[in-house]
């Protein structure tokens, strides 16, 4: 007697991560195990549907690993997430998190996805037969291996309702824990050393003395509008902006050297909006041919938007100086 199973590619979900990975159940690994707090996930059984595997409440019927083709969680980062990848045993997370937890290091995308729905899972065109007659692939299909789920009779409906609940409740949890996680990150790698960056400029800047120097030589562009025009045309020119514009480092530089100056009263206050829009020329200039990319543009129209919001940066410049200059009337 031989069982067929088939083998089912799951891709990460809205927000997700991993993945895609491939399922595919053998005669020992023939059991989709559920771990989501009791009763098998719909997930789950949805898999297990399509692979002609064995969906398996984990929760309440522990599954060795060896047996585990699958495992679906809804874990929202602790130990659980990465305990069945160290095993290499593919894990699903119904919840949309990012590794995490003292076993985040074994939860590659091959091992690993999150924020998976029914919709996420699709069939493959791979099959693979199993005889009773293999060895370890021996597949057992009498009432002992089964595990059904536990029945509660006339509670079911109740005991539904609170699963329901405590799901739903649950994903709501891991959305605002995943959702704090990923900004705190987001501080800890990119504002944080940013701000530490700037002040340490500001410091240099200010207790060397080199800011008075390089005050003064910017006077004249930044003492009036008509130079910052100048300035902003200069730093604006096609050729010169994509160099200038990578991670706003060069705005924040200029941008502490005129605050400086406005802070000591060699620049006059009032230019300090028109100071802002003149640095401001060159933001996101290097970022065309990403942005024409993640549009999906056609090389030719990539082609021809990269000049062209250039030039028109450099065109619109010192309309943006003199708009800052007409707003700033009255404000100091």
């Amino acid at each position: 007697m031989s069982k067929t199973y088939k083998s089912v590619k799951i891709e990460k979900g809205y927000g997700g991560w991993g993945g895609p990975i491939v399922v595919t159940p053998s005669g020992k690994r023939n059991k989709i195990v559920s771990i989501t707090g009791g009763r098998i996930h719909p997930v789950a059984q949805y898999i297990a549907e399509l692979t002609n595997a064995e969906a398996v409440d984990g929760f309440n019927n522990p599954v060795p690993f060896e047996e585990t083709a699958c495992a679906i969680v809804d874990c929202g980062g602790t130990l659980r997430l990465g305990l069945f990848p160290k095993n290499k045993i593919p894990t699903v997370n119904v919840n949309a998190i990012e590794p995490s937890g003292p076993l985040a290091e074994y939860c590659t995308p091959e091992l690993y996805v999150s924020a998976v729905k029914k919709e996420n899972v699709s069939l493959t065109d791979m099959v693979q037969k199993v005889s009773d007659d293999a060895g370890d692939n021996v597949v057992t299909n009498d009432k002992k291996a089964s595990t059904p789920e536990k029945s509660y009779g006339k509670f079911d409906g109740v005991l539904n309702i609170i699963e329901k609940i405590g799901r739903l409740a649950g994903y709501i949890v891991s959305v605002f824990y995943q959702s704090a996680r990923e900004s705190v990150n987001m501080m800890i790698k990119n504002v944080i050393p940013f701000m530490v960056f700037l002040a340490l400029m500001n410091g240099i800047i200010t207790k060397s003395g080199v800011g008075n120097t390089i005050a003064v030589l910017l006077k004249p562009l930044t003492g009036s509008v008509g130079g910052l025009i100048i300035f902003a045309l200069i730093i604006g020119f096609p050729f010169l902006s994509p160099l200038l514009g990578p991670g706003a480092v060069i705005q924040s530089i200029l941008g502490v050297f005129i605050g400086t100056s406005i802070s000591q009263g060699i620049v006059p206050v009032n230019m300090a909006l028109p100071a802002l829009f003149a640095i401001s020329v060159v933001d996101a200039c290097d970022f065309i041919p990403v942005a024409a990319s993640l549009g999906e543009a056609d090389p030719d129209t990539a082609r021809i938007a990269v000049p062209a919001m250039l030039f028109s940066r450099f065109i619109t410049a010192p309309i943006a100086v003199l708009i800052g200059y007409v707003f700033s009337i009255g404000l100091f």
